[in-house]
């Protein structure tokens, strides 16, 4: 079996799990995954999410390609996306991440490290258990990274269940999604995507 096909295999068996028809790929990779639509836990929907992205990303790079070895695989599908996502107030420039923000990062960074471990060798298919498990080698690792990063940022960890909509710093309502990268030193840089912060003064 090839890689790519071993990648379709493993992507098949993962959508049957969650009860997902659809096969088209390119659909695939813009579907939000959720509870009311799949048979998933809300505790799995970022696990499932980045192993369902990170399969879709690895079927479209390796179709048709001659990669091979694990070095090979890992150039191919490039490197792990090290995005975390949060909510910052616009106005006063307050921030934070919720904790299903830091599992988002964590469960992306990991998955795709691991898929690109594990197709070589043919032996991704356990990465399905271990999504809806939310139990990932080297989870534990990348959180406390990130949480270290977000303490010398100054980025408060909210135990909030939804977006940011009304700033606890000064109660305004003009807030927005907002993204930092994690560097290679460890710390968090804000994406060039983001909205601009309003003055203040």
């Amino acid at each position: 079996m090839s890689i790519h096909a071993h990648a379709v295999t493993v992507l098949d068996a993962l959508l049957d799990r969650i009860a997902e028809p659809q096969r088209d790929v390119d659909e695939l990779a813009a579907m939000e995954v959720s509870p009311q639509r799949h048979a998933v836990e809300p505790a799995q929907v970022p696990w499932v999410t980045a192993l369902l992205r990170a399969l879709c990303h690895a079927c479209g790079r390796l179709a048709g390609d001659a990669a091979r070895t694990a070095d090979e695989v890992a150039a191919t599908l490039g490197a792990a996306p090290a995005i975390v996502q949060g909510g910052r107030c616009m106005t006063c420039g307050y921030a934070e991440v919720t904790m299903r923000d830091i599992d988002h990062f964590v469960a992306g960074l990991t998955l795709h490290e691991a898929l690109a471990s594990a197709l070589p060798a043919l032996e991704a298919a356990p990465l399905v258990d271990a999504a809806l498990q939310c139990d990932v080698p080297g989870a534990d690792l990348a959180r406390n990274r990130l949480r270290e990063a977000l303490m010398r940022r100054g980025l408060e960890v909210s135990a909030r269940r939804s977006t940011l909509e009304r700033c606890p710093s000064c109660e305004g309502d003009a807030t927005c999604v907002y993204r930092w990268r994690l560097t290679d030193d460890g710390q968090l840089e804000a994406t060039r995507d983001n909205l601009p912060l309003r003055a203040t003064g």
